[in-house]
């Protein structure tokens, strides 16, 4: 299975279809950990290596020895029912695995027994990156403080929607819309609320603002369930 989590945000669209591609196919013949031969499977679909070294610049997947790829949101992706799920043959490669609190496959710094099947062209590219993800991060947590618009959109991206973009159009008229129909502080409890339940049974998908305007009924019928109300959600 895939999470709309993952495979709807910006920038997953914004790889090469190739590439996504070859994500879902590597999600199709993973093993219950999420491990995947990868050659066998680019073999068989026809992927290019390139395609590969971009699911590794992005670091959706992550290779060891250059022999094993394991798919980092697997555990977003996919609940296997215990009785249902086989442990992985590559379990040496598996402990050398953390889970993020948002249950994403990290790697302790420091570890030094992954080959990353990038070329030096893509490492230098993904140095540039980091800088600019420091710079773009920076922006944002000034545009947060100087627009209270933004404060919505920097609970999503704090959260669960690491990749969303401040200055989205239709994203910014849904937090317009809300804040002056309910109120900012109401609105930021909503966005926290949508964004602590991601991921449970249920709950509906609500990783941009403008879902969380389009779903607010559901997440309201979802609270109402949980909580055994009849009354609104919490301040609202």
């Amino acid at each position: 299975m895939f999470s709309k989590l993952v495979i709807d945000s910006d920038d997953f669209l914004d790889m090469p279809i190739s590439a996504r591609l070859l994500y879902y196919d590597l999600g199709m013949r993973a093993d219950d950990d999420g491990f995947v031969n990868p050659k066998r499977v680019m073999r068989l679909m026809g992927a290019s290596d390139d395609d590969l070294k971009v699911l590794l610049s992005k670091g959706y997947v992550i290779s060891f020895d250059n022999k094993v790829l394991v798919i980092r949101d697997w555990k977003i992706n996919n609940w296997i029912r215990p009785e249902r799920y086989t442990p992985t043959i590559y379990q040496e490669y598996l402990k050398k695995l953390q889970l993020s609190v948002v249950k994403r496959y990290c790697l302790p710094k420091g570890n030094k027994n992954v080959t990353p099947r990038v070329t030096p062209r893509v490492t230098h590219r993904l140095g540039k990156d980091s800088i600019d993800k420091n710079r773009l991060e920076k922006k944002r947590a000034k545009l947060a403080e100087t627009d209270p618009i933004n404060e919505i959109f920097d609970i999503f991206y704090k959260t669960v929607n690491p990749t969303i973009n401040f200055g989205h159009k239709t994203n910014r008229a849904a937090v317009e819309f809300m804040v002056k129909k309910f109120g900012l502080n109401k609105v930021k409890k909503l966005a926290t609320y949508a964004c602590s339940v991601q991921g449970n049974k249920y709950a509906p998908t609500i990783v941009t603002p403008y879902q969380l305007r389009e779903k607010m009924g559901e997440l309201m019928v979802y609270y109402k369930k949980e909580n055994n109300q009849s009354d609104k959600i919490p301040s609202l």
